[in-house]
């Protein structure tokens, strides 16, 4: 099961990210164990639940409950955390640092492979990995697939994260 710090962060993704296009397609793909490291701004977020927007998975659930979607959308919204700005610094010691839009902070650990970054709180706990869908010099994909069941109902979440360097 997602952890509620995971998905405090991943959801919040939502609050105030913009989109950017790019504009070189043809730069050469980096592994991430070395392409990572430096200061990343995230441009943008895209969360599906079950195959659905962010928006069409609200609109639905609140149908469903016969409430308003504003009401469920207040839920989702876990304070900003990932808003257009918040940076994240990968540094070689394998430590990163998060700074928030609002300028809160919080470290952390990494590790990569050639297409997987995983990153967990200070002490090494409550890891969570991401893969590496591209990376350049100057842009990177990051995707997660989270999967829950509690035997009633099936969530499927899938996280894209767009950084600029």
């Amino acid at each position: 099961m997602i952890n509620k710090r995971l998905l405090s962060l991943l959801l919040s993704l939502l609050v105030g990210v913009s989109f950017t296009s790019c504009s070189d397609d043809s730069e050469e793909e980096l592994s991430a164990t070395v392409g990572l490291i430096g200061n990343w701004t995230l441009q943008s977020a895209d969360i599906r639940i079950n195959d659905q927007s962010m928006e069409e998975f609200i609109s639905e659930l609140a149908s469903l409950m016969n409430v308003p979607a504003e009401t469920i959308s207040e839920d989702f919204d876990m304070g900003g955390d990932f808003a257009s700005g918040t940076t994240i610094e990968f540094r070689e010691d394998g430590s990163y640092v998060l700074t928030e839009s609002d300028d809160t902070s919080e470290t952390g650990l990494w590790t990569a492979t050639d297409k997987t970054v995983t990153i967990s709180d200070a002490d090494g706990d409550d890891p969570v990995t991401l893969e590496v869908r591209s990376l350049t010099s100057n842009k990177a994909i990051l995707y997660m697939l989270e999967e829950e069941s509690d035997g009633e109902m099936a969530m499927k979440m899938e996280f894209t994260l767009n950084f600029t360097k």
